[in-house]
């Protein structure tokens, strides 16, 4: 990490995982057709996806920081990154095209 490459847990490692991500997939229609989510959500970290599934709860960003043990500017940061990477301008926005969008499932 600190020479500024990526640090990926063992148990999240792809040895790990199947080939296909069954998560990254919405159903349609049939059961044997998947239609991949909107790309925007695979450019999150994990951290990031977390903190959107918070923010779609309908949790402050203190609530947030409290949650995790980060503190609260640290989740500002996060929110801003989401914002700019699902293309969004405030936290209506980013939960309105996250709904809108399938990325989570019920």
């Amino acid at each position: 990490m600190l020479s500024g490459k990526k640090y990926l847990p063992p148990d999240l490692s792809s040895e790990n995982k199947t080939q296909e991500d069954p998560s990254i997939f919405e159903r349609t229609g049939s059961a044997d057709t998947a239609e991949a989510v909107d790309p925007k959500f695979s450019t999150l970290t994990l951290r990031e996806s977390e903190v959107l599934r918070m923010l779609v709860d309908g949790l402050t960003n203190k609530q947030i920081a409290n949650d995790l043990g980060l503190q609260e500017i640290t989740i500002k940061i996060h929110v801003r990154n989401i914002y700019r990477k699902i293309e969004v301008h405030n936290r209506a926005q980013a939960v309105k095209y996250t709904l809108q969008s399938g990325w989570l499932k019920d």
